[in-house]
């Protein structure tokens, strides 16, 4: 009375061809995106780090009663504005901007392959009192080399307060200048 037939469940070569299309186009627009995500994430970490390192230099000037600096620093552990292989913080007792083995060094972060860009009135370095003051205001740019279009900023004032640039919607412009923060 009944029949049954012997149906094959299978993908015809068309839908087979559409699946992998639109697997394609996903692919295509989400691994950027990821990319540009994790981009921005590690840059929002360097900032963090050294925005804590500033923190930390003027958290030792007031407990210690000494001043404190903190600074980008070539291979020759010398105080520079750019190209910069790590950030220091340090007590520098000869006063002559550079780290050397006999002074206290109390944080070395490596800079890796971001473009970091230090500006402290004109000086490549920043200087915490007893007080807690800091004796330049300015800022540390962090940029990506490989992107261009995001940065973040970390910006010291004189009464030593630290704070990052504002940049609500992560798109790499201060909301309170409407430009782009970048390290040219």
């Amino acid at each position: 009375m009944f029949h049954t037939r012997n149906q094959l469940c299978a993908f015809t070569l068309i839908e087979l061809l559409m699946t992998i299309v639109i697997f394609s186009l996903l692919t295509l627009l989400v691994v950027p995106s990821y990319f540009d995500y994790q981009n921005r994430q590690m840059i929002s970490l360097k900032a963090w780090e050294i925005k804590r390192s500033l923190e930390l230099a003027r958290s030792i000037a007031v407990a210690k009663h000494i001043g404190v600096k903190a600074c980008l620093a070539d291979e020759n552990s010398a105080c520079v504005s750019q190209l910069g292989k790590r950030f220091l913080v340090f007590e520098d007792v000869n006063a002559d901007h550079r780290w050397s083995v006999d002074e206290p060094l109390y944080q070395d972060i490596g800079i890796n392959d971001f473009k970091i860009k230090l500006s402290g009135a004109g000086r490549p370095f920043f200087r915490f009192k007893a007080t807690g003051e800091s004796m330049e205001s300015g800022n540390v740019m962090i940029c990506n080399p490989l992107k261009s279009d995001f940065a973040r900023q970390v910006i010291v004032f004189r009464s030593g307060r630290i704070r990052f640039s504002i940049d609500k919607n992560t798109d790499g412009y201060d909301e309170r200048l409407g430009k782009p923060i970048d390290c040219k």
